[in-house]
């Protein structure tokens, strides 16, 4: 993982993790979850009425506080509350077998800023 680029690493998380089962990225609608495509930076109404930028925090926030704020048109409780667990695992198995340290969520959002 230490020769690729953090949006590399991402897109493997993207298969790896399950992201790709409801967010897709190329801008197709019906899935469980918002696309990707030209998602970072963008305008999102949430299901409260109020908007957000989705940008580092937001999207750091949404991880690991999935049913937080939700952006309206998507269900509540579909996205799984795990993945800080998940991710602290696999960054732990990196460290150990590679000697890197890596964010998994950082590389996630490198790949995001990549979809246009």
């Amino acid at each position: 993982y230490d020769e690729m680029t953090a949006a590399e690493r991402g897109e493997i998380w993207y298969t790896e993790f399950g992201c790709a089962g409801c967010h897709n990225t190329t801008g197709e609608p019906g899935l469980a979850g918002p696309t990707w495509q030209g998602i970072y930076g963008r305008e999102e109404l949430l299901t409260d009425g109020s908007t957000i930028t989705v940008d580092d925090a937001y999207i750091r926030d949404s991880i690991i506080n999935p049913n937080k704020q939700i952006v309206d048109g998507f269900a509540e409780g579909i996205m799984p509350e795990n993945f800080t667990d998940r991710f602290d695992e696999k960054q732990a198995e990196i460290l150990v077998n590679e000697g890197i340290e890596i964010d998994i969520i950082d590389d996630l959002i490198s790949f995001m800023q990549t979809i246009e």
